[in-house]
């Protein structure tokens, strides 16, 4: 399954400048969204060493989570990586964004330098850690969420729950729901399996956020989907592209892009992520 295959491993860090469905929604190339209802007010404003965050916070009963953050401004970016993957995944888009508004990235439970996750881990406790997180380290909204692969069922999630702090969303290459579960594959992805180090049901997490798509809110949005081509994996990706349409209806105000160049777009193609969450945070500063 290619959200557990093509992790993205990328050395340095987030501060690194060197990683109901409408079928028939348009596929657009990268124009920007038009303006959202809800406004923040910009900022251009360089980082100062005091809006730089590197370190560990304690989220309960001793558990830390590894945080970074560059910039400053409103609204805050989030940044969510893919499955079993660290804030390395956005080392090359972060640097991007940093002159445009405060970004962040995490690391979950089993990544990077947080905590070990333990027991299996369902939808509410993978956002009740990112919400202490944002508590604890005094990370306030309104947030423009951008989320990759597995992340994006996160960010998605993450909407859903707390509307009123959502001025945007960017989905990168999130895919629907599993519904081809083999065996073999089944058992690599349980929450007890040794190589699942994030302790993560995924087809709970996936069915929570998917089976329940409905509108959120009236926000820029933007999906980015990669097509596969004439001969693609076994699986889902032959119909990715109409497949990830299904996200649209979270806003009116939504678009999908088409890459080709694979499922690692913030590796692949870091220049376009960034130029389509700018799109995104203009517009909903037009707003």
């Amino acid at each position: 399954m290619r959200r557990l295959l093509c992790v993205l491993v990328v050395a340095g860090s987030l501060l690194a400048a060197g990683c109901g469905s409408d079928p028939q929604a348009p596929v657009t190339s990268s124009r920007s969204p038009s303006a959202s209802s809800t406004s923040v007010e910009p900022s251009s404003s360089p980082t100062k060493a005091s809006d730089v965050i590197s370190g560990m916070f304690d989220i309960g009963a001793g558990r830390e989570l590894h945080l970074e953050c560059i910039g400053t401004g409103s609204p805050t970016i989030l940044l969510e990586a893919g499955d079993e993957s660290s804030v390395d995944q956005w080392s090359l888009v972060a640097p991007g964004l940093e002159t445009q508004t405060r970004t962040c990235a995490y690391d979950r439970a089993g990544n990077g330098r947080s905590v070990d996750a333990t027991g299996c881990r369902g939808l509410d406790d993978l956002l009740g850690d990112l919400e202490a997180l944002l508590r604890v380290a005094a990370i306030d909204g309104p947030y423009l969420l951008v989320g990759t692969s597995g992340g994006g069922y996160l960010m998605a999630g993450l909407a859903a729950r707390r509307p009123a702090d959502v001025v945007g969303l960017v989905l990168v290459e999130t895919p629907k729901a599993i519904t081809i579960l083999p065996p073999e594959v089944a058992a690599e992805i349980s929450c007890d399996a040794a190589t699942n180090v994030e302790h993560r049901d995924y087809y709970a997490v996936e069915h929570a956020v998917w089976d329940t798509r409905e509108q959120i809110g009236d926000f820029p949005m933007t999906i980015i989907s990669n097509d596969y081509g004439p001969n693609p994996p076994p699986g889902d990706e032959a119909t990715n592209v109409p497949d990830q349409r299904g996200w649209l209806v979270l806003s009116p105000n939504s678009k999908q892009v088409v890459v080709t160049s694979g499922h690692d777009v913030p590796f692949n193609e870091p220049d376009l992520v960034v130029e389509e969450i700018i799109a995104v945070l203009d517009a909903a500063r037009a707003g």
